[in-house]
């Protein structure tokens, strides 16, 4: 066992080669690029160190000196594997791992944005048939062809390259309550354009505002059916985690839970008791 005498002069004699080392380390740092020898420099450097830091913590440990040492060691270990930056190797490097970590890391909060946006853009367009009804109904009816055509062109055009499946997987789950609602934000619309059209009051105003009236709680009804078809297309339809009966399954029972809802089924008959 090393007496105290040895072990102060040993710190001594290796204390001008630590400091060395800190401000080469420092210098490395604060460079974009190393030559060749300041690179093998720096592995030798810190084969070196860990031969030190393996003596101090025998010798000293728990000491500032050691503690010293073990925080440059860390220092000399990140500099060494740290990513070489420009060129082909660090666009290469962006996109294999850089880009793709971070993408799992925003992953929540990326499918959260989408399922907003998603839900957003369904409300948006069910506002807009029942609003296109003013235009005598035909405004609705072409905002129900025009997503029906689309819908249509999509289909088509992955059943062209085999992925006919794949797309009604996707849409499997919450297509049937969605189309659904726009479908009953279309009718809502041609209502109020009939009523413009053929007033059952006595002035076209009246008749409007009454069937707007009446027909208020159903699009408020639609909203919030598209809020759950908004979550079901953010985090089911795009995880293939859920299999192709699980997503029919979800489909069909929001859809029956939707017509029940609907037709009074549900409530009408506690209200009768």
């Amino acid at each position: 066992m090393a007496d105290a005498t040895d072990i102060r002069q040993w710190l001594i004699a290796r204390a001008g080669a630590w400091r060395a080392m800190v401000q080469d380390v420092e210098l490395l740092r604060s460079q974009r690029h190393a030559t060749v020898d300041e690179a093998l420099g720096a592995v030798e450097a810190y084969r070196g160190l860990a031969r030190d830091l393996a003596t101090a913590r025998r010798v000293a440990p728990n000491t500032r000196t050691t503690a010293g040492l073990e925080a440059l060691y860390r220092q000399l270990h990140v500099l060494i594997n740290r990513r070489p930056r420009g060129g082909l190797a660090a666009v290469r490097a962006l996109l294999a791992f850089d880009i793709p970590n971070a993408t799992r890391e925003l992953r929540a909060r990326i499918v959260g944005i989408l399922s907003v946006g998603i839900l957003a853009n369904n409300i948006v367009v069910s506002v807009l048939a029942f609003c296109a009804g003013i235009f005598l109904g035909l405004g609705t009816l072409y905002l129900i062809a025009m997503n029906g055509l689309m819908l249509g062109a999509a289909f088509a055009f992955v059943h062209q390259h085999g992925l006919a499946r794949a797309l009604f997987e996707f849409i499997i789950a919450h297509g049937p309550v969605e189309l659904s609602v726009i479908c009953i934000a279309g009718a809502t619309g041609v209502a109020l354009g009939e009523s413009i059209i053929r007033p059952t009051l006595d002035s076209r105003r009246d008749s409007f505002q009454a069937c707007a009236h009446r027909v208020a709680p159903v699009l408020q009804f639609c909203a919030v059916l598209l809020v759950g078809c908004g979550f079901i297309e953010g985090f089911i339809s795009p995880d293939n985690r859920f299999p192709m009966a699980s997503r029919i399954t979800i489909g069909v029972g929001y859809w029956l839970i939707m017509w029940a809802l609907m037709s009074g089924r549900l409530f009408a008959k506690k209200i009768e008791d």
